[in-house]
C-alpha cells in the first residue's frame, strides 16, 4: 500500500475523516447523540437491564461496593470515637481548672476587701504579699481566666454533643451497611444457583440510596476540628474591668 510523502498511509486519513464526521454528527444529531449515549450507558452503568441478565455479576460487584463503604464508615466512625475522647478529657480538665479559678478569684476579692477596708497592705494571698496594685492586677486577671474557662468548657460540652450526634448517625447507617451486606451475601448465593434473583431491582434502589447518604456521612463526619471550634479569649483590663468584678 503506498503512502503519502508525509509517511502517512492513505487508510490513517479515512480513519480521522470518520472519527471526525461521527463526533460531529453527534453533535449536531440529537437523535444519534441519544443513541450513542444509552449505549454508553448500557455499556458502563449497572442498568436494569444488565442487572437482570447478569445478577450474579451485579451482586459480585454490590457486594465489593458495599464492603468499601462499610470500611469506610469504620473509619469515620473511628475517627468520631477518638474526637470524643478528646473533647470529653478536655472538658473534665477545663472544668477542674475552672473550679480551681473560681476558688482563687473569690478568695483573692474577700481578701482585697477585708485589707481595703482595714488598710493593711501588703495583703497575703495564699503565701504571697501582695500591694493593693497588684492584688487588683491579680484578681482581673483571675476574672479574664475564669470567664476563658468557662467559654471552653461550654464549648467542649457542645462539641462533645455535636460529635456525638454524628457517631450516633454514622454507626446507625454502618448498621443498615451491615444488614444489606448481608442480605447482598445471601442473594449472591443463591442467584449463582438460579441465575436470578426475586425483587433485585429493589436491592439496587435500596443500594444506591444507602450508598449515597454513607458517602454524605462519611464526608461530613471528617470535618469537625476540635483546635477549629475552641477560641479562647484573654484581655486583661485592669482597672476597667476591676469596678465591674467587685462592684464597686
Amino acid at each position: 500500500m503506498k503512502q503519502s510523502k508525509t509517511g502517512t498511509s492513505p487508510i490513517v486519513y479515512v480513519i480521522i475523516v470518520a472519527i471526525v464526521g461521527l463526533v460531529v454528527f453527534y453533535l449536531v444529531s440529537d437523535p444519534f447523540s441519544t443513541k450513542v449515549d444509552e449505549g454508553m450507558r448500557q455499556a458502563t452503568e449497572w442498568t436494569p437491564e444488565n442487572i437482570q441478565e447478569d445478577p450474579v455479576g451485579y451482586l459480585t460487584w454490590a457486594l465489593k461496593e458495599t464492603g468499601k463503604t462499610e470500611g469506610k464508615l469504620e473509619a469515620s466512625a473511628l475517627s468520631l470515637r477518638t474526637k470524643l475522647n478528646q473533647a470529653n478529657r478536655e472538658l473534665q480538665a477545663k472544668d477542674a481548672d475552672l473550679t480551681n479559678y473560681n476558688k482563687l478569684l473569690d478568695e483573692a476579692k474577700t481578701l482585697y476587701r477585708d485589707s481595703a477596708a482595714n488598710e493593711s497592705w501588703p495583703a497575703e494571698l495564699r503565701g504571697n504579699p501582695m500591694e493593693e496594685r497588684k492584688l487588683k492586677s491579680t484578681i482581673v486577671e483571675a476574672n479574664d481566666k475564669v470567664a476563658q474557662l468557662q467559654e471552653l468548657v461550654t464549648t467542649y460540652t457542645n462539641t462533645g454533643k455535636l460529635i456525638g450526634r454524628k457517631l450516633d448517625e454514622v454507626e446507625l447507617k454502618l448498621t443498615e451497611v451491615r444488614k444489606l451486606k448481608n442480605k447482598l451475601d445471601t442473594d449472591l448465593e443463591i442467584a449463582k444457583v438460579q441465575k436470578s434473583v426475586e425483587g433485585i431491582g429493589e436491592i439496587n434502589d435500596r443500594l444506591n440510596a444507602i450508598m449515597d447518604t454513607s458517602a454524605a456521612l462519611v464526608d461530613s463526619g471528617t470535618d469537625i476540628s476540635l483546635d477549629d471550634l475552641v477560641t479562647p479569649s484573654g484581655d486583661q483590663r485592669v482597672d476597667d474591668e476591676f469596678s465591674k468584678i467587685m462592684g464597686i
